[in-house]
């Protein structure tokens, strides 16, 4: 069971923010700079840390921001204040217009921060309230040009193409074996690997990627992962309410635990807590051309996908036959066939899937990793509530100790081990603060199997 991890880190810097701006009183300024204090010791913590060309968003201007990986790249919008009216300068959006966004972890010996450059693709202004969409933007990613790589595998492709835009590279594959003639004709890296990726892998391995946080290309093999059970997960957490940033004597510290999510009332006051969780039913994706229809399967209990083309040309009735190709095959890669299974599989992944929101940025769990849901009734929740004797006595005040209590009912059917497959970090102002969610799916065959080596 690979877990997806580094192979090289980026080499592409991007350019730090370090805006100091006055503070309302002496005793909040540092003793070689009265009057000021450095804002990413208090932004990119407890707010987003927003800078559009050469102005930083103060913190309390921020009342609205979004930022997702469920796509190939990093998605970003944000609403703020603009009391000064710097962005009517923004004559249209385009690459010379940037947004450079940092998240800070609330501690520097765990998690990377999150450093990210935009250009700005959509302005709308009304009055005082500017609201801005970004697009990620690394120099060489949408340069469009003509490029050759010869007979190449996709993970020596994704390797090039990390390497030649100063990109990291993390995958939980040593290789692949997908070899294929690779062109690029008047385009770019990121059509490239969105095209590339959908004829790629095989039936037993299926592979998706996506540019993440910390400006890293993953590829990833979604089957491998999708399927795997980890029996041990950690992860990195800090206290919800942070202390003084500006007093260092003070530092804010980490703790390592399970990492299982809960609603139960003994973690509401940690990064583990389970603010809101809501079901995604969607249904299953056929492909239709003209009169032919082609209906695309995912058996979870044969771990084999199958395709169906329904076919009108029959006049009594439809002809049902088996997937049917012909056209060029590469040696003994298929990419039709691949592109068909990776399909399947990919829609069976999304088809029933939860979401969960926490209530800071949890950094150290990201997509592609795995994570443990414990979910109690809600009637439970509200018995243990009433009476407050009983909190201290039935609930586990610690993550490590949540293994299930005879006092709450354990939803089985929802708790359990899910794989992240897409992440949204929002931000609704200081008063409301942070939102992060996580978008989580497993397999059929995984459902009410948690704490099956302790039953």
């Amino acid at each position: 069971m690979a877990q997806i991890t580094v192979k090289y880190d980026p080499t592409f810097e991007i350019e730090k923010i370090e805006e100091p701006f006055y503070a309302t009183s002496l005793e909040e300024s540092p003793e070689d700079k009265p009057g000021e204090v450095q804002q990413t010791k208090i932004t990119g913590i407890l707010t987003p840390l927003i800078k559009v060309n050469r102005i930083v968003i103060l913190w309390d201007k921020v009342t609205r921001f979004e930022l997702s990986s469920t796509k190939f790249l990093p998605e970003l919008s944000f609403t703020f204040k603009d009391d000064l009216g710097f962005t009517k300068s923004l004559d249209q959006p385009g690459n010379d217009n940037l947004v450079l966004l940092q998240i800070l972890p609330p501690f520097d010996n765990a998690y990377k921060k999150i450093n990210l450059r935009f250009f700005i693709t959509n302005v709308v202004i009304k009055g005082e309230i500017v609201s801005i969409s970004a697009k990620y933007n690394i120099p060489n990613l949408y340069q469009d040009k003509i490029e050759t790589f010869g007979k190449i595998t996709t993970y020596s492709l994704l390797d090039t193409i990390a390497t030649n835009c100063e990109l990291g590279f993390a995958s939980n594959l040593e290789g692949t074996e997908d070899e294929r003639y690779i062109y690029m004709r008047n385009s770019n890296y990121v059509n490239l690997i969105q095209n590339e990726i959908r004829k790629s892998g095989n039936a037993e391995c299926v592979l998706d990627s996506w540019i993440d946080f910390r400006n890293y290309i993953i590829l990833c093999d979604m089957f491998e992962r999708y399927n795997a059970y980890e029996s041990e997960i950690k992860i990195w957490t800090a206290p919800t309410v942070i202390p003084d940033t500006n007093n260092d004597e003070q530092p804010i510290k980490a703790k390592e635990e399970d990492a299982i999510l809960s609603n139960a009332i003994g973690v509401r006051n940690t990064q583990l807590y389970i603010t809101d969780y809501h079901v995604n039913n969607n249904s299953g994706k056929s492909i239709k051309q003209g009169t032919d229809k082609v209906i695309q399967s995912y058996y979870m209990n044969k771990s084999e996908a199958s395709s169906t083309l329904i076919q009108d040309g029959d006049i009594k009735k439809d002809t049902f036959v088996k997937t049917v190709y012909m056209g060029e095959v590469f040696g003994d890669y298929d990419y039709f066939t691949n592109e068909v299974c990776r399909t399947a599989f990919l829609q069976k992944i999304n088809s029933n899937t939860i979401e969960v929101s926490l209530k800071t940025p949890l950094l150290g769990l990201e997509r592609g990793g795995k994570v443990n849901i414990q979910w109690y009734e809600a009637n439970a929740i509200a018995n243990v509530i009433k009476n407050e004797n009983d909190i201290e006595t039935n609930i586990p005040t610690d993550a490590n100790e949540l293994k299930g209590d005879d006092e709450m009912t354990l939803n089985k059917q929802v708790s359990g081990q899910y794989m992240i497959i897409g992440t949204i970090i929002r931000f609704y102002g200081f008063d409301r603060g942070w939102k992060y969610t996580l978008i989580l799916s497993r397999p059929a065959n995984q459902v009410n199997t948690y704490l099956k080596d302790d039953e």
